[in-house]
C-alpha cells in the first residue's frame, strides 16, 4: 500500500445512515491492480472529526501522515479487505471516539500470474527450434490493456520488452541450456508479475549410423577424374567433427567440424596411389563413430606396350624358339596382351599384376620371317594400345650335300658328320668351339677367299669380309672356332 497526498477527483460511494456520526467513503467503481484507491473519512453533515485512524481487516493501515483521506497510488490486490476508520468526535460537551461502518474493497486482478511455457514435449533437440510463451489473461474488462513482456536466461535478460508473448531460439545449442522466466507489466510499469521459472535442458544426440559413399559410384575411378568421398550420419546433433582415413595410414587425410550431418572430402585429379581402402569418422563430442570399409580402385589406362623377341638382333633359325614378350609401362591390371604376325593373332596372354606377358614361338620355316606386333587392353576407354612393329627374319636349313665355293676355283661337297665338334670334307678338317651347323641363305662374305666362321647358330665372317646385317658383339674381331680353309659361303 502506497499512501501519497490526497486522493484524486473520483467519484467515491458513500454508504450511511442517520445513525452513523462517521463516515467511510471509497469509489464506487471496481478497482483493478494499479489502479489508484482513495478512502475518505469525515463526520456526518460536516461534524468536526479528530484523530482519524484507518483500519483493514482489523489491523491499522494509517499512513504517518494522514487528514481525512487515505490515498494508495497504485492498488495491489493484497489491499482489498475490510475497511472501516475511528476518529474522535464532540457530541455536546463531550469528546466522543466513533467509528465508522465497516467497507468491503475488493482490488481486481489486472492479468494473471504469467507462466512460461515451451512448445513441444519434453527437452529439446539440440539443433532444433525452441519456442517459449510467456502466457498471461487479462481482466475481460481490461482487455484493451497493453502489455508487454520481457524473457531471462539465468537472471540475464534476453534483448528487449516485446509485445509479442513468444520468444524463439532458431537452433538451440548445448549453451543455451538453463533457468528461463518472463515479466508481464503494463506499459506504464504500473503492475508487473513474474512467472514462475522454467528449466530447459538441451540434449545432444550423439553420431552415429555413419557412413561412406564414393563417386563415381562402385569406386571405380579412372586415373585424373574427380574422386568424392561422401561422410553423413544419419543420427547426431550439434557441431560433427568429420574426418577421413586411409587404411594403414597412421594420420587423417583431413579433419572439419560443422553444424552438418554431411561433408564431403575431394580428391580433384585421382592417380594410381589413391587406390586402396577408406573409412570416416564423426563424433560431436563422445568417441568417434567410424563408417564401414569402402574400396577405391583407380584404373590407368594401359601405354603403348614395348615388343621385345629373344632373338639375336633381328635373326632367327629354324628349329629356334623365340620368346616373343610384350608390355605396357603403365596400365592397371589385368592386362590382356594379343600377339599378332603380318596382322593375324597368334595368341593372348592375360597379365593379373605389373609384368610381360610372353608367347614362345617355335621357328618352323622361313615362312615365320615378318613383321610381328602386339597390343595391351585393360578395357578401358582408350581403347586397346599397340605396339611398334618388329621384322623377324628366319635363316634356313641347307640339304645334307650343300656346297661351298673355295676359293671361286669351284664347289667341293662338306660332309656335315654328325653335327658334333668336327667338320670335314674335300677341303680338310678343322675343330669348331660349337656344332657345325650351316644356315642356308646367310649373306655371303662379299671378298672371296676370305674365312667364313660359325659360332653355333650364328655364322660370323673375319675381320677382312664383309659386314653382316645385325652381326653379334662376339662375332666381332674374334671367331668362336677353329679356323678352317679360305671359303666363301654359296
Amino acid at each position: 500500500m502506497d499512501p501519497v497526498g490526497p486522493c484524486c477527483n473520483s467519484p467515491l460511494a458513500l454508504d450511511v445512515s442517520l445513525s452513523d456520526w462517521l463516515i467511510l467513503q471509497v469509489p464506487y467503481y471496481g478497482v483493478f491492480e494499479g489502479d489508484p484507491l482513495c478512502l475518505r473519512c469525515y463526520g456526518w453533515k460536516g461534524a468536526r472529526v479528530s484523530g482519524i485512524r484507518y483500519y483493514r481487516d482489523g489491523a491499522d493501515v494509517t499512513p504517518s501522515h494522514v487528514n481525512s483521506e487515505l490515498s494508495i497510488k497504485q492498488a495491489r490486490t493484497r489491499d482489498s479487505g475490510k475497511y472501516h476508520c475511528t476518529g474522535s468526535m464532540k457530541t455536546g460537551i463531550m469528546v466522543t471516539k466513533v467509528n465508522s461502518p465497516t467497507v468491503s474493497i475488493s482490488v481486481q486482478e489486472l492479468f494473471s500470474t504469467p507462466v512460461l511455457r515451451a512448445a513441444g514435449s519434453g527437452d529439446p533437440i539440440e539443433g532444433s527450434s525452441v519456442t517459449l510463451s510467456c502466457v498471461t489473461q487479462l481482466n475481460p474488462q481490461k482487455l484493451d490493456t497493453p502489455l508487454q513482456r520481457f524473457f531471462y536466461k539465468d537472471s540475464r535478460a534476453l534483448g528487449e520488452p516485446r509485445s509479442s508473448p513468444d520468444y524463439h531460439i532458431p537452433v538451440a545449442g548445448l549453451q543455451d541450456s538453463g533457468s528461463y522466466h518472463c515479466e508481464v507489466q503494463t506499459v506504464t510499469s504500473s503492475v508487473w508479475k513474474q512467472s514462475p521459472k522454467l528449466k530447459i535442458a538441451v540434449k545432444r544426440i550423439p553420431a552415429s549410423q555413419v557412413s561412406l559413399e564414393v563417386q563415381p559410384l562402385g569406386g571405380q575411378v579412372t586415373e585424373g577424374e574427380w574422386l568424392m568421398l561422401n561422410c553423413s550420419v544419419s543420427m547426431g546433433t550439434g557441431p560433427i567433427t568429420f574426418s577421413w582415413h586411409r587404411e594403414g595410414a597412421r594420420q587423417a587425410m583431413r579433419t572439419e567440424t560443422r553444424s552438418s550431418q554431411r561433408m564431403v572430402y575431394e580428391i580433384p585429379a585421382a592417380t594410381e596411389t589413391d587406390t586402396g581402402e577408406y573409412y570416416c569418422m564423426a563424433s560431436n563430442g563422445n568417441a568417434p563413430a567410424p563408417s564401414p570399409r569402402v574400396k577405391v580402385a583407380v584404373k590407368v589406362p594401359v601405354s603403348p606396350p614395348h615388343l621385345t623377341i629373344s632373338a639375336a638382333g633381328s635373326w632367327a633359325a629354324i628349329g629356334d624358339v623365340v620368346v616373343i614378350q610384350c608390355e605396357s609401362p603403365r596400365g592397371s591390371a589385368p592386362i590382356l596382351y594379343q600377339f599378332h604376325h603380318e596382322g593375324a593373332t597368334l595368341g593372348n596372354r592375360t597379365v593379373s599384376s605389373r609384368g610381360p606377358g610372353s608367347l614362345a614361338l617355335n621357328v618352323t620355316s622361313e615362312r615365320d620371317s615378318g613383321t610381328y606386333s602386339c597390343e595391351a587392353d585393360n578395357g578401358m576407354a582408350s581403347g586397346p594400345q599397340h605396339s611398334d612393329p618388329f621384322h623377324l627374319s628366319v635363316l634356313g636349313m641347307p640339304s645334307p650335300h650343300a656346297l661351298l665355293e673355295i676359293g671361286g676355283a669351284g664347289s667341293v661337297p662338306l660332309d656335315w658328320g654328325d653335327g658334333g665338334t668336327s667338320c670335314g670334307g674335300d677341303c680338310g678338317e678343322w675343330d669348331m668351339a660349337a656344332p657345325c651347323l650351316p644356315r642356308v641363305g646367310a649373306p655371303p662374305c662379299s671378298v672371296p677367299g676370305t674365312s667364313v666362321w660359325w659360332a653355333g647358330w650364328t655364322p660370323c665372317c673375319s675381320l677382312g669380309c664383309g659386314t653382316l646385317p645385325s652381326i653379334p658383339p662376339s662375332c666381332k674381331g674374334a671367331p668362336l672356332g677353329e679356323q678352317g680353309p679360305d671359303i666363301a659361303a654359296s
